[in-house]
């Protein structure tokens, strides 16, 4: 078995381990562990698709770092294409969902109306099958979601580091078009301030 099939069947345990955790948990737990498990996920994703350099991406994404939030994982991953418009939505409002639960003392659930709506944002086509409670959509769409990440996260190749090197000397610089549209330019500049070279 090759080590990406291991991580495959990795994977799909891992996925089937947090659906379960998420029935057992009340509708609270429920969404503070789904959030930070699609949280983690995100991160793994974003630090797939970055150069090996374990400390600046540790110093990036813990602490104060700019990719701390879940918030900033989300907006990153969709700006650099790893997530779609729609994935990049159903995060934003499953993060919405963690909020409202997080920074209350209040009881509510998943059916409180204001998280149900939300809730029944997250649905797709895909939800045939599934009963429109808000609980059973918000663990479908967390799962689906991780799933996806999941997959891309171990599709994905590590960028190289740029090189310091130089790729042209200067004689080969001048004969590319920047450096003939510069040229042209200073030309121009001369006559009208009618200056000899």
């Amino acid at each position: 078995m090759s080590s990406n099939e291991q991580n495959e069947i990795e994977e799909h345990y891992k996925s089937f381990a947090f659906s379960s955790e998420l029935h057992k948990e009340s509708d609270r737990g429920c969404v503070l562990l789904a959030t930070a498990y699609l949280d983690e996920c995100l991160k793994q994703l974003l630090e797939a698709n970055t150069v090996d350099d374990k400390g600046v991406f540790e110093n990036l994404s813990s602490g104060t770092g700019g990719l701390a939030t879940f918030s900033s994982r989300i907006d990153l991953s969709y700006l650099l294409g790893l997530i779609s418009p729609e994935t990049r939505r159903h995060l934003t409002i499953i993060r919405k969902i963690r909020n409202e639960f997080a920074h209350t003392m209040e009881f509510i659930s998943l059916e409180t109306e204001s998280v149900a709506n939300r809730c029944r944002c997250l649905r797709t086509d895909d939800f045939y099958n599934v009963p429109d409670k808000a609980r059973e959509t918000f663990i479908r769409a967390s799962f689906g979601i991780a799933g996806s990440i999941s997959g891309a996260t171990n599709s994905s190749k590590k960028p190289k580091a740029a090189s310091d090197e130089r790729k042209m000397n200067f004689k080969e610089w001048k004969k590319t078009e920047h450096a003939q549209q510069l040229k042209k330019r200073l030309q121009i500049l001369k006559s009208e301030l009618n200056i000899d070279k």
